[in-house]
């Protein structure tokens, strides 16, 4: 029986997996060849789900690579906050109307630094690199929250002081585990900062949002 640990540093970011409401995970998508499998049956997909079945949850996942502790705090940055309504308790819901007319559209991007905490409000509908924060870009987790579905999902996060060559640098099996970090701690931060039952998933791209929403995403 593995851990998942061991399944992280295996498949990385092949597998999208959900947390829904009550804890539970999943792996919903399979990453071949940058194309999403909603189906899960081709014979990876089929390898990748008995291994996750048989992971012993009940096993600590103590880290292999050593990375700068992330935070579980939300610090709004207060640039980014103009225009927007919101509820710290409940900044998944948060409204963007910067003329006060009326035109609100709900939040559906943010960033989110998870080793300073610093969070970003993505105006709708600009990129999430539209909005810099104190950081480099890559140094945050890349949300996109899907009302319709209460799903939060998360980009996949290789941060700059995980990209050792440059240029040259691979997304490798401690990248993998890294990124993973982030993403549980980017659940976890907004679990204290979304009212309501939310699920979340990891390693989203664009193919499993247009599949799962019906329009490209980006």
């Amino acid at each position: 029986m593995g851990t998942l640990r061991d399944f992280v540093r295996k498949w990385g970011v092949l597998a999208s997996y959900i947390t829904l409401p009550d804890g539970t995970k999943k792996v919903v998508h399979v990453r071949q060849a940058h194309v999403a499998l909603p189906d899960l049956t081709n014979p990876i997909a089929q390898e990748m789900l008995e291994e996750f079945a048989a992971i012993d949850f009940s096993v600590r996942r103590g880290a292999r690579v050593r990375h700068p502790p992330f935070t579980r705090d939300l610090k709004l940055n207060p640039s980014t906050a103009r225009g927007w309504e919101f509820d710290e308790d409940n900044v998944v819901e948060a409204i963007y109307n910067p003329g006060g007319i009326g035109d609100d559209k709900l939040i559906e991007k943010f960033s989110w630094n998870p080793v300073s905490g610093e969070f970003l409000l993505i105006p709708p509908p600009r990129m999430h690199a539209t909005v810099d924060g104190k950081a480099p870009f890559d140094d945050y987790v890349r949300g996109i929250i899907l009302h319709d579905q209460r799903r939060i999902t998360f980009r996949p996060f290789w941060p700059t002081w995980m990209q050792k060559d440059g240029a040259y640098s691979r997304f490798d099996k401690d990248a993998w585990e890294v990124s993973f970090d982030a993403q549980e701690a980017a659940e976890d931060v907004l679990r204290l900062h979304a009212e309501g039952s939310w699920t979340y998933q990891y390693n989203i791209d664009n193919k499993a949002l247009q599949w799962q929403t019906g329009r490209y995403r980006w």
